[in-house]
Order: structure tokens, then C-alpha cells, then sequence
């Protein structure tokens, strides 16, 4: 039986729906759903926005809106001009919003979908923030400590410094710290804002050394054709490292290569290469106007790393970084430092033999040729040790007892020579008072090498 239409009894409903289309789909099963058809609607709308500056006109309901922030509830029944005037013939303006942001904090109260990107991100978790609607703020911060990585954090960061949470400009600058290197070599690099650069030059801790970070500047002051100055604060390196002892002694040639060979990734920010030789002829060249070049490559990664420096009348160690590497079973690191004519002999260790844990990864070190998942090739390993701070004091104590045990007499040369002092690396578990007794250790162990250093009646070969 057909309904009967007061207005017109001659003409049924179902005549009038058929006269006049439905904006609609009827027989929806989810709420979701049929609210969804609302979504932007002029349908019954009694209230519309105009966002931004473009000032474009967007349509909504007053229901659907106050029952989901407590923001519009008070704009539209207490005290301000919305509530006392028609919203549809004066719009309401929203001038610190996108249009874009806006229509999708719309979509999430209508119908619980939100998508997010780089690019609006922060425009919706300002608007969540503005309007008090505390789910889509949660879903933001997921987004922010999830999906911002070195692919689009210079984006994020940069974008922040409109807007000023203190959140987001933390977890932007732990990735940048954490990779600096890569970020460097984004395009969007060139494009930060000269107050989000100084931010990143005044960060303490960062994964590259003080040159690195000097190029990336000059870089984008040439890019932005800016006189402006920049000072930058790097005073330490924010991952650890894996230092490695053993017996030492000169050799014609520093050529090092090393495979790792490891259970479970773990992060390469680059090694320290201990440099040091023990002949020049001083008569032509003052030491200090002795240069030696480091090359070091790591595969299967294609990633080469060179730098000049000058030597001095000690050992030292120079940080090579590069960025991030997740390293899989397996790697292989090639070292080469090569100097002028005048260097006869560099100083190089026997092997590389690690002390330290790398939390719940396993690493093997070798020199020989790479074999995956062959254990015959395996010298030295690193295994999770006893947590116990007692266990590891005493470890340390046994191979500082070894120190003294070096000798500085003639002996065979090795056949495989390493001038890698330490490798830079990061996991997730960390103990970090083996770390710091061995940073000490290895210190001293230097300063005992250090006196030997350019002494001909030490030279061991």
C-alpha cells in the first residue's frame, strides 16, 4: 500500500521519490555509512564554513558537529555570534585552517576517516588540538611517531615551526640526529627555513662529524643565497661504539677488510680508523704537513667514504660516517689509508677483535673472504654477556691486564692488517657502562701506543 501525501493526496511518495532522485543510497547497514552521505552535503545543512584564505565554502551540519566536540557545541548554543545567527547566510569563518585539513577533520567526525600525509599532518593535529577532539589527536600522534622518517621529517620539521609542538619538533629532530647524513641529501634540505636550520646546527648530539655538517650549511646557504650565520654545537656523536683490541705493530700497507656476519640487523654509522706511522723524514716535511688519505667502502651497499687528514705526532682515531646502514648477514668493509712517499709504515692492529655487546645481536668478525652462514671462517664473536656490571668490570679488567703483555720486538708482520679502532653502530638494547669502560680502556691503551709511536728504537719492524 502507497503512503499519501498531505501536501498533494492525488500523488503517492513513492510517485514523489520517483519524480524527484535521491541524493542518497536508502538500505545502508552501518550508521557509518549512511552518515557518510552527509559528509559536504548542502542536504539539510545549516551551517556553513569559510576556511582559509581562499575562502572557500564548505557545508556541514550543526547536530553531527556538536555532538562531537564540545568546542562547536559551545559555539553554537552559548555565548558567540554563531549561535544567535542563520550560519548558512553568514558563513563561519575559519582562517587559521586549510580548506584541505579542515575537510578532513570533517570526514573523521562524519564517518571515522582520516588521511594523512606529510604535507597535512600538522594542519589536522592543529585543528584536532583547536576543536578538542581527542581521538583524531591520538590518531595524529601514531601518524607523527610512526610515519615521519628521513623521507619526509625535514618536511614535518620544517612545517612545525609554524605551529610550535614541542612534540613533534622532539621526534623530528631524534631522526634527524639519529641520520643527518641522509637528510643532508634530501631535497627538501635546501628548502628548510633558515630558524630550522639553526636548530639543526645547534644540536649537541648528531651522527656526523663537524665537517659534515659544515658542508650541509655552506650547501644550502649557496641553494638560498644567504649571508646568514650558523653556529654549529656538535659536540658528540649520538651512537656508540664497538671498540676493538689486539696486538699491534707497523706495516708497509693499511689495507683492511672486514666481514660482518650477524643473526640480526643492526645499525653502521661508520668506524673510527686509528691512524698513526712511525717514519717520515721530518728533514723535508714538518709532520704536520703530512697528509694521509682514508677511503673506506662498504658493500653490498655501494657506499664509498673518503677524507684527508693531516697527521699528527700521535696516534689518533678519525671518525669516517656515512649514513645509516642496516646491516643483514652479510657486510664487508674495505679500509685503505694511503700517504705520500715519505710514510714508510703505518700503524696497524693483528686483528679485529671486538668487547662490547651488541644487546641480543650476535656478530662475527672476519678477514677473510665472506661466506654466508659458513661458522669455519669465524675468529672473533660477540655474544649478549652476563648483564651483571661486576662480570663485565672484571672482563675489562682481564684485557687491560693484556695491554701490558704487548710487546714492541721484532716479530712477523701479519698476514691481514686492521686499522679499524671501533665501529659505529646503534641496537635497540643498550649496556652502557661496558661501552663506557671500554671508550676508557681504549684510551689508555692508545697513550701506551702513542709513546712508541715515533720512536726508531721501537719500531717493530
Amino acid at each position: 500500500m502507497s503512503t499519501v501525501n498531505c501536501s498533494n493526496p492525488g500523488v503517492s511518495t513513492d510517485q514523489q521519490l520517483t519524480e524527484k532522485k535521491s541524493p542518497f543510497m536508502f538500505g545502508l547497514a552501518s550508521t557509518v555509512n549512511r552518515q557518510k552521505q552527509l559528509l559536504f552535503s548542502e542536504y539539510r545543512s545549516d551551517v556553513v564554513f569559510r576556511v582559509g584564505n581562499a575562502e572557500e565554502l564548505i557545508h556541514a551540519h550543526k547536530l553531527i558537529l556538536t555532538i562531537a566536540s564540545k568546542v562547536f557545541y559551545a559555539q553554537f548554543n552559548g555565548s558567540y555570534a554563531e549561535s544567535n545567527q542563520d550560519s548558512c547566510e553568514i558563513p563561519v569563518k575559519i582562517e587559521d585552517i586549510k580548506p584541505a585539513a579542515f575537510r578532513e577533520v570533517l570526514r573523521y567526525i562524519y564517518c571515522e576517516e582520516i588521511s594523512l600525509t606529510a604535507a597535512n599532518i600538522l594542519g589536522i593535529y592543529y585543528a584536532s588540538q583547536k576543536y578538542e577532539l581527542t581521538g583524531l589527536s591520538d590518531v595524529c600522534e601514531k601518524f607523527i611517531n610512526t610515519s615521519v622518517v628521513e623521507i619526509n621529517v625535514l618536511e614535518v620539521f620544517d612545517a612545525n615551526q609554524q605551529y610550535g609542538f614541542s612534540n613533534v619538533n622532539d621526534r623530528c629532530l631524534q631522526i634527524i640526529q639519529d641520520n643527518p647524513i641522509q637528510c643532508f641529501e634530501s631535497k627538501d634540505f635546501l628548502k628548510v627555513s633558515e630558524k630550522t636550520l639553526h636548530l639543526i646546527a645547534g644540536m649537541q648530539e648528531i651522527n656526523c662529524d663537524r665537517d659534515q655538517l659544515c658542508e650541509a650549511i655552506d650547501k644550502w646557504c649557496k641553494a638560498n643565497e644567504s649571508t646568514a650565520f650558523f653556529e654549529p654545537k656538535i659536540k658528540n656523536m649520538k651512537c656508540r661504539k664497538l671498540y676493538s683490541f689486539s696486538e699491534f705493530q707497523y706495516q708497509s700497507t693499511a689495507d683492511t677488510r672486514l666481514c660482518l656476519n650477524v643473526q640480526k640487523p643492526f645499525h653502521l654509522y661508520g668506524l673510527g680508523v686509528i691512524v698513526g706511522i712511525n717514519s717520515l723524514i721530518l728533514a723535508t716535511k714538518p709532520i704536520s704537513e703530512e697528509w694521509v688519505s682514508i677511503t673506506v667502502t662498504v658493500e653490498p651497499y655501494h657506499v664509498t667514504a673518503t677524507k684527508k687528514v693531516a697527521l699528527r705526532e700521535d696516534l689518533f682515531v678519525q671518525d669516517i660516517v656515512f649514513k645509516k646502514l642496516k646491516i643483514y648477514p652479510s657486510c664487508t668493509i674495505n679500509v685503505t689509508i694511503t700517504g705520500s712517499n715519505t710514510i714508510s709504515k703505518f700503524f696497524c692492529f693483528n686483528d679485529f677483535k671486538p668487547i662490547d655487546t651488541l644487546g641480543n645481536v650476535y656478530l662475527s668478525v672476519t678477514s677473510q673472504e665472506c661466506k654466508s652462514g659458513s661458522s669455519s671462517n669465524i675468529n672473533n664473536e660477540v655474544l649478549v654477556p652476563d648483564n651483571n656490571a661486576l662480570t663485565l668490570s672484571r672482563r675489562i679488567a682481564r684485557q687491560n691486564a693484556n695491554v701490558q703483555k704487548f710487546t714492541f720486538g721484532s716479530v712477523e708482520p701479519p698476514k691481514k692488517a686492521n686499522c679499524v679502532a671501533y665501529l659505529l653502530y646503534n641496537v635497540e638494547k643498550k649496556i652502557d657502562i661496558l661501552n663506557t669502560l671500554n671508550g676508557q680502556f681504549f684510551e689508555a691503551y692508545k697513550k701506551t701506543a702513542s709513546k712508541n709511536l715515533l720512536n726508531p728504537e721501537s719500531d717493530p719492524l
